[in-house]
């Protein structure tokens, strides 16, 4: 069967781009096989299997980023921890402080409002990093949600995302030991339902300089994937349309 010229242009307009870290990669691999004829490269290409309703889909992997190329030195991510809530007023900041179910020594710290650094746009704390490492999961995720929706709090509006299923023992296999593992899950939190880190100066010091870049390496080498519709002269064109024109996808 012989395309129409309409579906070109019409593919293109459609075409599926999506950056997909390791979960969606875990995902996506069993269903998905090297295309015929592929070369092991740097950036390999997949094909669906069996041809479902949507047409087939390519996954194209490639690199996330070089560790090697990060300026660490100029990374907002490693500088000391500071935290500033933005629009807030000394009572809400209270109010909301006091919801996060801080131990006593952080609600002492946090709540002393000569740690405080209040301005016309909002309020600042710098704490310890000690109060920061020891935070609980629950208290560490409500707090840095909260600093996510101010763009001035970089670690936790763009932090390390890693893969939520599969992390500790991809580290283990690694040769991260045990008290790493357990260092690195206690600065951790989860966000839209992503193992992400915000503190990595903190990171850096409790897991000392080699597990760090081992750290880096192992984040940066997880590929993404570029997911893109493929068409061939044996493809069903009306099917295509009706899966991704308007009233399907």
């Amino acid at each position: 069967m012989s395309l129409p010229r309409w579906v070109f242009p019409f593919v293109l307009g459609n075409t599926l781009t999506a950056l997909l870290l390791a979960l969606s990669v875990q995902f996506l691999a069993p269903r998905l096989r090297p295309v015929a004829g592929d070369q092991p490269t740097q950036a390999r290409t997949f094909r669906t299997g069996k041809t479902p309703p949507w047409g087939e889909l390519e996954a194209v992997e490639f690199p996330l980023a070089d560790a090697s190329q990060l300026d660490l030195a100029n990374d907002q991510h490693m500088l000391p921890p500071r935290w500033f809530f933005g629009g807030a007023t000394k009572l809400q900041l209270i109010r909301f402080l006091m919801t996060c179910d801080l131990s006593s020594r952080e609600r002492r710290y946090l709540l002393d409002r000569t740690n405080w650094k209040v301005t016309s746009g909002g309020i600042e704390i710098s704490p310890p990093e000690s109060i920061v490492y020891a935070l609980s999961s629950y208290s560490r995720e409500k707090i840095y949600s909260v600093l996510a929706s101010n763009p001035k709090n970089i670690p936790q509006t763009k932090p390390l995302r890693l893969p939520i299923w599969g992390m500790e023992e991809h580290l283990i296999e690694r040769g991260f030991t045990p008290i790493e593992v357990a260092r690195l899950r206690q600065l951790s939190y989860t966000n839209a339902n992503r193992l992400c880190l915000a503190d990595l100066g903190i990171t850096k010091k409790v897991l000392g300089d080699p597990a760090f870049d081992d750290l880096l390496e192992y984040f940066y080498a997880t590929p993404a994937y570029q997911l893109r519709l493929h068409i061939s002269k044996d493809s069903d064109a009306d099917e295509l349309a009706a899966y991704w024109g308007k009233g399907g996808r």
